[in-house]
C-alpha cells in the first residue's frame, strides 16, 4: 500500500507493507531509483517472516530485527533478481555508514540494554542499521550458508508466532551449523569499534611462499576478533584473480598455501567483502594500484580497493595528496556509478 505524506521510507505490517508515495516515481526511474525499491521491498519481505512470525522481546534486539531484513534483501537481490550489484550497493552504503561511524567517539557495541522505549530511537543508527547487517555477513560465512539456513528453519519452527531473544536466535544456528557462537557473539556483537587487517607476503623465482595476515585494534577498543575471509591474489602475469579461504583468530595467523600460487601483483585479504575491518595495503599491492586500479575487472574488488586507500589516508598511512592525484588520474576511467557517489560524499564530508 502507498500512502501519501507516510513519515518512513516503509513499515512491514503483517501481510501488507505500507510504503512511502515517493516510490511510486512520477517520471520514468532510473536504474538506481529500481533497485533502491527493490532492495526496500526485498527489506520488508524479509520482516515478514523475522519481526512478525517470530518477534524480538524487547527493543535491545532492534539491531537484529533490522539487521537481518537489510542482509537478506541484499542477498536476495544479488541472487535472484536482474540487480546483480546487491553486494556493491551493500558495501558502497551500508557497510560505508557503519565503518564510518564506528571510528567516531560515538561508536557503541552492537547489542546493548535498552531501558525504555523513548531510548530505543537513539539505536537508529549505523551501529544498529550497517554493522549488524555486515557482521551477519561475517556470521555467515563463518558457519557456511547451509548452516546459517538450518538455523533459520530451526528458529522460525521453534519460535514461530512467539517472541524471541538473541541467545534463541544463537542458540539455533548452533543446532543448525554445529559450531558454539557464544565467544563468537562477545567478541562481535558486545565490543566496540573494528579492526584493521594487513597481509605479509614472500616469494620464489615463481611463486607465493608465504602469507601471514596481521590484525591490529586501537587502544582504545584493544578487541581481536575471529575472522572468515577469502584472500584475493591477483596474478602479475595475466591479471587472473585466485582466492585463498583464510580464518584467523590472533593477532598474527600464517595462512596454508595447499597449492602453487605464481606470484601476486596485488593481495587482498577480503575477497568478496565477507569481513567486516578495515584492509591496509602492503606496499606491493598499494603500487599496483596506483599503476593499474582500472584493470581490475572485478568492480565489487575494485570498489573495496577505494575504501581502503580512503581508510589508509584517514589512518596516515597513504598521503592526502597521493590520493588525490589517485581520484584524478583514475576516477575517469571507473564505471561504477556507486563507488563514483561514494568517493564524492567521502572527499565532500571530509572537505
Amino acid at each position: 500500500i502507498f500512502v501519501p505524506e507516510f513519515n518512513h521510507g516503509a513499515m512491514e505490517n503483517v501481510g501488507a507493507v505500507t510504503f512511502n508515495e515517493s516510490m511510486v516515481y512520477r517520471d520514468p526511474p532510473t536504474e538506481n531509483q529500481r533497485r533502491r525499491r527493490a532492495e526496500v521491498i526485498l527489506h520488508e519481505m524479509a520482516h515478514m517472516w523475522f519481526g512478525n512470525l517470530v518477534t524480538m522481546r524487547w527493543w535491545n534486539d532492534l539491531w537484529l530485527n533490522e539487521s537481518f531484513a537489510t542482509y537478506m534483501s541484499f542477498l536476495a537481490m544479488e541472487q535472484t533478481t536482474r540487480f546483480k550489484s546487491g553486494w556493491q550497493d551493500f558495501n558502497a552504503s551500508i557497510k560505508n555508514w557503519a565503518i564510518t561511524q564506528d571510528q567516531l567517539i560515538t561508536t557503541h557495541p552492537i547489542s546493548g540494554t535498552v531501558q525504555d522505549t523513548d531510548e530505543t530511537f537513539l539505536n537508529f543508527d549505523g551501529i544498529t542499521y550497517g554493522k549488524g547487517a555486515s557482521v551477519l555477513k561475517q556470521l555467515v560465512a563463518t558457519i557456511g550458508i547451509d548452516g546459517f539456513k538450518e538455523g533459520m528453519r530451526q528458529y522460525f519452527r521453534t519460535y514461530a508466532y512467539k517472541n524471541a531473544t538473541l541467545k534463541d536466535f544463537l542458540n539455533s544456528l548452533e543446532k543448525g551449523s554445529g559450531q558454539a557462537l557464544k565467544k563468537w557473539s562477545e567478541l562481535w556483537l558486545e565490543t566496540s569499534s573494528l579492526n584493521t587487517i594487513s597481509v605479509k607476503w614472500a616469494t620464489n623465482e615463481t611463486s607465493l611462499t608465504e602469507l601471514k595476515l596481521q590484525q591490529s585494534a586501537p587502544i582504545e577498543y584493544p578487541t581481536i576478533r575471529p575472522h572468515k575471509l577469502e584472500i584475493a591474489l591477483i596474478s602479475s602475469v595475466d591479471g587472473t584473480i585466485s582466492s585463498v579461504p583464510a580464518a584467523i583468530t590472533e593477532q598474527q595467523t600464517i595462512i596454508p598455501l595447499k597449492q602453487d600460487y605464481p606470484i601476486p601483483a596485488l593481495v587482498f585479504p577480503n575477497y568478496n567483502d565477507h569481513g567486516y575491518a578495515k584492509i591496509s595495503l602492503d606496499s606491493n599491492s598499494l603500487d599496483f594500484v596506483k599503476e593499474g586500479l582500472e584493470t581490475i575487472d572485478d568492480p565489487l574488488l575494485r570498489q573495496q580497493l577505494w575504501s581502503s586507500l580512503w581508510n589508509m589516508v584517514r589512518d596516515q598511512q597513504l598521503s592526502s595528496i597521493d590520493f588525490l592525484e589517485l581520484v584524478r588520474s583514475k576516477i575517469s576511467m571507473e564505471s561504477n556509478i556507486a563507488e563514483l557517489g561514494k568517493l564524492k560524499y567521502s572527499l565532500d564530508l571530509e572537505i
